[in-house]
């Protein structure tokens, strides 16, 4: 990626693919970068599929600089940083579950540091209703749909349901109780009378 020393780590930057192995920046011609080629099969079946729009940024990830002995930083001229692209995907209901199915193919054959999962988005430039197929439903049916810019209020807003827990008696409190217990009636089905029992304590 170029253009390192310009780039603020804070932002996110607008970018576009070019082809599955590289991107530009949507607003600056001179960000460029390169995909990560185990990285490339998704980039290359996002953009096969037609019916997709892609709304993609990128963020600059550059390595921490070294601290010297005298507390002075140093960035190693040349080095090229990393950055993380996230690409919000936008197209027709019908294809959220095509996508569900790809991305659960996908992790199959990948390792766990690496398998793929659909994640609320974060700064969409339009406001469209909101499909995830990976996210649990409403339970009402009947709710309306959740726009793509009510998002980050919802996130914000949520309130947390808080409810108070009786404390619960220790399993060795609970067995050693010296609390009686009730005599449990006879079973109907044992005919003979049972005689009751009573404990008669040692004497010294």
């Amino acid at each position: 990626m170029s253009r390192s020393d310009e780039l603020d780590e804070s932002l996110r930057y607008p970018i576009k693919l070019e082809g599955a192995e590289a991107f530009v920046g949507t607003n600056d011609p001179k960000l460029r970068g390169s995909v990560a080629p185990e990285s490339v099969f998704l980039t290359s079946a996002l953009i096969d599929e037609t019916n997709l729009e892609l709304q993609a940024t990128c963020a600059v990830s550059a390595d921490t600089p070294k601290v010297l002995s005298s507390g002075k930083r140093l960035r190693v001229s040349g080095a090229t940083p990393k950055c993380t692209i996230e690409i919000i995907l936008y197209g027709p209901p019908e294809l959220a579950e095509p996508i569900c199915e790809f991305i659960e193919d996908c992790n199959e054959h990948l390792e766990d540091g690496r398998k793929l999962y659909l994640q609320d988005p974060a700064g969409c430039d339009r406001n469209v209703p909101y499909r995830n197929p990976q996210r649990l439903p409403p339970l009402d049916d009947s709710a309306p749909d959740t726009l793509t810019l009510d998002l980050l209020s919802l996130r914000n807003n949520k309130p947390i349901g808080l409810e108070d827990i009786e404390p619960r008696p220790e399993l060795l409190e609970l067995l050693d109780s010296q609390e009686d217990l009730p005599e449990a009636p006879q079973p109907p089905a044992i005919a003979t009378a049972l005689e009751r029992y009573v404990h008669i304590p040692d004497l010294a």
